[in-house]
């Protein structure tokens, strides 16, 4: 089988010592990523040390699949992004993208409590998100090593977590925003029930509030613990309200058998 063609039944090509290679398509489609990211970058050809193997993969010539997390630290992506760009024909993550997701995020937060972003965050990190690095990962080296190690220095987590707890998220939301690209989770999620009435409720009977009762009794069997626990915390938060206003409160301790 020549070099960096697809074998039979779709078998993943490989070289002379049988090392997982690129196909000719492979190799063109990761040169036009690097291209792009060269020309956005301002940089020389032949910069970060490309100039040979940049030409084979315009060629169409075969690339060790083991080196492609190489040319991802070449051009500043992320460690998985080489290898998706060529074996999956995904795009590529820049490494400026993590601070600048966290950025968009805590911009979005603050337009949302009518506030000014930074003046909110800790001090120093809006400069520092604004420069395209993360706190405590003050250059693209820096970062791609802590992400193809899978973990961050721990003063990289305490600053984040310093912006969830400024942001009202929920703990380690900024790393997951940064890292992952998932949106943040404030905390007053699942500890907030909104329900909004297309009209305001009729009076209801005792008769009729025994038919609603029922039908929470039959439907909690099948509801999970959580949802159980969702509607028992907002009828008992009903019930205190209520019974503050009658002078009822605090309520008698519940026995329990």
């Amino acid at each position: 089988m020549a070099m960096g063609q697809d074998g039979p039944d779709g078998v993943a090509p490989v070289d002379g010592r049988g090392r997982a290679v690129t196909t000719p398509d492979q190799s063109r489609a990761l040169y036009d990523a690097v291209e792009r990211r060269r020309l956005e970058r301002g940089w020389l050809a032949g910069a970060k040390g490309t100039s040979s193997t940049r030409y084979d993969l315009r060629d169409g010539r075969p690339a060790l699949v083991s080196r492609l997390k190489k040319w991802a630290e070449r051009m500043e992506w992320t460690p998985d992004s080489a290898r998706r760009v060529a074996l999956e024909g995904q795009a590529p993550t820049p490494l400026e993208e993590l601070p600048a997701r966290l950025r968009r995020a805590i911009e979005t937060r603050c337009a949302d409590r009518g506030k000014d972003p930074a003046a909110e965050v800790p001090s120093g990190m809006w400069a520092t998100l604004a420069e395209g690095v993360l706190p405590g990962l003050p250059s693209p080296a820096d970062l791609f090593a802590a992400l193809d190690r899978g973990s961050l220095p721990p003063a990289t987590v305490q600053a984040l977590l310093d912006v969830d707890a400024a942001m009202d998220w929920l703990p380690h939301s900024a790393e997951r925003v940064a890292l992952e690209g998932e949106p943040p989770v404030p905390v007053e999620h699942g500890r907030r029930v909104v329900i909004e009435f297309e009209r305001t409720p009729p009076p209801m009977t005792v008769e009729e509030w025994f038919l609603v009762s029922g039908r929470a009794q039959a439907s909690a069997p099948r509801m999970t613990d959580e949802q159980r626990g969702q509607l028992a915390a907002v009828l008992q938060r009903m019930l205190d309200d209520w019974e503050r206003q009658q002078g009822d409160w605090p309520p008698p301790p519940t026995s329990h058998p």
